[in-house]
């Protein structure tokens, strides 16, 4: 019950508190876990969505750690606009924004199958964390997805789309 809600979102901010919880898994996994924040000073979500994002970030640094063995991780949050070109033709602002979490561990590209093909293998409770990422992505409303090598490890990616800019 102590995590069940993380409290330096009221204190801190979005931002804030996912550069504190990269700070705090580098200094207690030795694992370099980088944060880059390239969008408006505050979160452009609201309460809810920036709790599940924070539970995406905080279960994909875990999975990094724990099972792709990862020595470095980026979280990185982007506003970026779609297609800027076609925009600019059309008179469309709308703007998306990222979060991207990618390890350079070792990867696993069963992490790329649909979840109930992971669940006939025999073990339900495999990628129980992941089934949660992609869970929390479907309920605030944003994309999922995952890609994952032994060559490049494992990039983790919801996407938002933001209000039109006026």
């Amino acid at each position: 019950a102590h995590d069940s809600f993380p409290v330096e979102l009221d204190s801190l901010g979005l931002r804030d508190a996912l550069e504190s919880l990269c700070a705090t898994v580098s200094r207690q996994t030795g694992c370099d876990c980088a944060f880059s924040w390239e969008a408006a000073p505050d979160s452009p979500l609201d309460r809810a969505r920036d709790i599940n994002v924070y539970r995406i970030v905080q279960e994909a640094l875990a999975n990094a750690v724990r099972h792709s063995r990862a020595t470095r991780v980026d979280v990185a949050v982007q506003t970026e606009a779609e297609a800027e070109r076609e925009q600019t033709l059309a008179g469309n602002h709308e703007k998306k924004l990222f979060v991207r979490i990618k390890d350079n561990g070792k990867g696993n590209p069963d992490l790329e199958r649909d979840e109930d093909t992971l669940a006939e293998k025999g073990d339900r409770r495999r990628g129980l964390g992941l089934k949660s990422m992609r869970y929390r992505a479907r309920q605030i409303g944003a994309s999922y997805r995952i890609r994952s090598s032994a060559a490049s490890g494992t990039l983790i990616e919801i996407g938002f789309d933001l209000a039109p800019s006026k």
